[in-house]
Order: C-alpha cells, then structure tokens, then sequence
C-alpha cells in the first residue's frame, strides 16, 4: 500500500465514522462550540476592557481644591508632594482666576457685571491617576495635604470605579465557570463519540490489525474525527461572536450611540478556536480509542 493510498483510506475512514454518528457527532460540536464561544467571548470581552481600563487612569481625574490664600510657596510644595504619591500620573495647577476667566466666556449671561472680586473659585489641582487602583490611597494622602480645603473636598469617582470593576470580576468568573463545565461535557460527548464508533466497528479494526495495519493506521480516522469535531465547533463559536459584535454594533448605530467598537479579529479567533478545540477533541479521541485497541491487539 502505497503513502497516497494510505492517506485515501484514512480521509475516507474518517468520514464515514463522522456519516455512522451524525447525532452523537452533532451534539459534541454544539457543545463544543457553545463551550468555546463563552470562553473565548469572555477572554474576547476582558481583553477589550482591559484595553479601556489601561487608557481610563490616563482620563481619570481627581479635582482637589486648596484653601483660601494659600500661598504660591505652598502650592508649589503641594505639588511637589503630589507627583510623588504613587498611582499619580500628572498634576495640573489650575489658578482661581484663569478658571474664573473661563467661566466668564463660558457663561457671559451669569457673570454680566461680575469682576474678579467675584470670583468664586479656588486655586486646584486637577490629578490623573496612572494606577486607579491606588485612588483610595491617593485621595487619602490628598486630604492630608496641609493646603487641602477639607469644605472644599476632592472630587472623583471611586466608588463607582470599584462597583463597575467587582460586576467585570463577577461576570467573568461565571462565564469561565460555565465555559470550563460545557467543555468537560463536550469531551465527555466526544469521548463516547469515538468509544461508539470503535466498538461498531470492532470486526473491521480486528481485521485491519490480522493483515498488518499498524496501530497509528487503525487509531489515525478516529482522532482525525475527534479533531473535526472540536474544530468545526471552535469555527462555529468564532462565528458566533462575530454575529454578536455586529449585532450590538447595529444596535449602537440604531440607537446613535456614538462609541466604536474595534473590528472583530475573525482571523486570530478562529485559528487559535479551530487548534484549541481540534487538539482537544483529538486527545478526547485519542483517551477513548485507547483501551479498546489494546484490548483488540491481544
């Protein structure tokens, strides 16, 4: 038998066990790819945000207003100390009278007759954090600024940064924890796949084996059909999320929402899901076929 004619045989052998257990066969790669689309999904979603939270420290500000005749001595110390607080990006001395400048051309109708005794704001300091998991730690080491104006206050968002951060944690947990349960359960699906098409097909392996087939021969058609399992299923969970994004894009451009959302790497996803779901199917295959072969080459 030629190389050829045995690669023909295999292609072949492999293709009629995937026609002998169309519905077992179904139902492994619908698991599969529903497995596979919350894991990769999750991953797809984390790693989108993760890019969002990397530039947000950058836009992230906190407002601190100085008390009143604070000196220009003691503005300069202030920050001093604050760019070097850790989780501290740049600080920003914004003057009482350029702010009450700005409000004046903002709002000409309010400020009509009003000078600069007038003014109603202090000198601040406008902070962006490079760390917004030091917020905390920051505002506390603000507040302790001798300069700080404890009626004033400092103004940010932390809480809400924390509340939206716990919700993203919770969220992916649950997803990896039902992406890793349906992943087992399509192994399990094409594990017993492969033990039916073996045991079906008992009388032509034990033949097969009486007239010199060799043991990577025999197995070769059965983890082929376990990697078209999990690979068509990685295929079918990169197209699903592909459906999704351009699902909440129509919905964003119905609704005028004007955030962009980055294209979808079709190409990336779906090689690593087509590998990560075919290698696992095969080693699924490989776990099932294993025994019952040693069992036939007795």
């Amino acid at each position: 038998m030629t190389l050829l004619d045995r690669i023909t045989f295999v292609i072949g052998e492999t293709f009629i066990a995937l026609r002998r257990n169309l519905s077992m066969g179904f139902a492994a790669i619908t698991t599969t790819a529903i497995s596979l689309f919350l894991l990769a999904g999750m991953f797809y979603v984390g790693s989108r945000t993760a890019e969002y939270l990397n530039s947000l420290p950058g836009r992230f500000e906190m407002k601190v207003n100085l008390k009143e005749g604070t000196s220009f001595e003691s503005i300069k110390s202030s920050a001093t100390a604050i760019r070097a607080m850790p989780g501290v990006k740049d600080v920003t001395w914004l003057p009482r009278k350029n702010q009450w400048e700005k409000f004046k051309k903002e709002h000409p109708d309010l400020t009509a007759g009003y000078g600069f005794d007038d003014n109603i704001f202090p000198d601040s300091f406008r902070v962006r954090l490079s760390d917004l998991g030091k917020s905390d730690a920051v505002a506390k080491a603000l507040k302790a600024l001798p300069a700080f104006d404890p009626e004033g206050g400092l103004n940010y968002f932390g809480e809400a940064q924390k509340t939206a951060s716990q919700w993203l944690r919770v969220a992916q947990n649950l997803s990896l924890l039902i992406g890793g349960l349906l992943l087992g359960v399509s192994g399990i699906l094409i594990f017993n796949a492969i033990r039916m098409t073996v045991e079906s097909r008992r009388v032509e392996v034990s033949i097969m084996r009486l007239v010199g087939a060799s043991r990577i021969v025999v197995s070769l058609p059965f983890a082929l059909e376990g990697l078209l399992h999990g690979a068509i299923g990685g295929a079918l969970a990169t197209s699903g999320l592909y459906a999704v994004q351009r699902v909440v894009e129509l919905r964003l451009a119905e609704f005028s929402v004007d955030a962009a959302l980055a294209p979808f790497p079709v190409s990336p996803y779906l090689g690593a899901l087509c590998a990560i779901g075919g290698g696992y199917g095969g080693l699924c295959a490989l776990f099932a076929m294993g025994r019952p072969l040693r069992a036939r080459s007795r």
